[in-house]
């Protein structure tokens, strides 16, 4: 079984770069949603915003996930002033 998730950095108008993850592809149509967290990220703080996403419920256990929000975090605390977004 496989799903599809969506990790990304936005500029929030009020708090600046905050990091997101939520379901991804098709899915994203089915349940809309998406947990924000503001960087920088510890390992736990990224396990929190992905278990507040609805997808969450049907990932295997990815500690690699929590990896690649930890590491958007830091590309989005240094250098969120030129960057817009990132989504992956």
């Amino acid at each position: 079984n496989w799903c599809e998730v969506f990790v990304g950095v936005r500029s929030d108008p009020q708090f600046g770069p905050v990091v997101e993850f939520g379901a991804g592809g098709r899915l994203a149509d089915v349940l809309p949603e998406r947990s924000v967290a503001l960087p920088p990220l510890t390992r736990t703080l990224a396990h929190d915003c992905m278990a507040r996403s609805r997808i969450f419920s049907v990932l295997p256990n990815v500690p690699a996930l929590e990896e690649v929000l930890i590491a958007l975090g830091e590309v989005a605390a240094q250098g969120y002033r030129c960057l817009r977004s990132i989504t992956i």
